[in-house]
């Protein structure tokens, strides 16, 4: 994998946006893998099509600059990422819409990475990563420790959850609408 962009989210926190292809012609479908590093981290958070992982941060950050994604004071303390795993264990039970539907970014199977968020909270842009129960997706093997959805929650704390200055938010927009017009079909 080829490193094509890397993006500064804040101090010493990033977004790598790495490509199976060599960066010299980009293609719309080109396997794409985006990690999130910071001093002692490295989170994968998508892996999918170059342009479907561009233009969705690309959107979430333009709700983001007009305030269009206000979390709740309830939802902001535990993390969206919380709520998440509570509707998606769930699921059949539910017959109502995802509530964080709205803020979701990024997410991969949990046996490889996180889930990613984007929201509001009292005017500032706020990332978030989370952990994902990781037996909602697969049976668990023989020789694999299973921990029960209430134990997993007990201890749930989200794996990062820091504000993205507005300027930052600015400049990362530009910055992938300018790779997005490179890509081609």
């Amino acid at each position: 994998m080829k490193t094509l962009l890397t993006l500064n989210l804040a101090d010493d926190k990033y977004l790598q946006i790495n490509s199976v292809n060599d960066g010299k012609k980009l293609y719309f479908h080109d396997e794409t893998t985006i990690k999130y590093l910071d001093n002692n981290r490295e989170i994968i958070l998508f892996k999918d099509s170059l342009h479907e992982g561009l233009e969705s941060l690309k959107n979430m950050l333009l709700l983001s600059l007009n305030n269009e994604l206000p979390v709740s004071e309830k939802v902001f303390l535990t993390g969206v990422g919380y709520e998440w795993n509570i509707y998606y264990h769930n699921l059949d039970v539910f017959s109502e819409e995802d509530p964080t539907e709205l803020y979701s970014l990024w997410s991969v199977s949990p046996k490889i990475g996180s889930a990613s968020w984007i929201y509001n909270r009292n005017s500032k842009i706020f990332f978030e990563i989370s952990p994902q129960y990781l037996w909602d997706f697969i049976d668990s093997h023989a020789n694999e420790e299973q921990i029960t959805f209430e134990e997993f929650m007990a201890s749930y704390t989200f794996d990062a959850q820091f504000s993205i200055d507005r300027k930052v938010c600015m400049e990362m927009v530009q910055t992938l609408k300018e790779m997005l017009e490179t890509i081609e079909l």
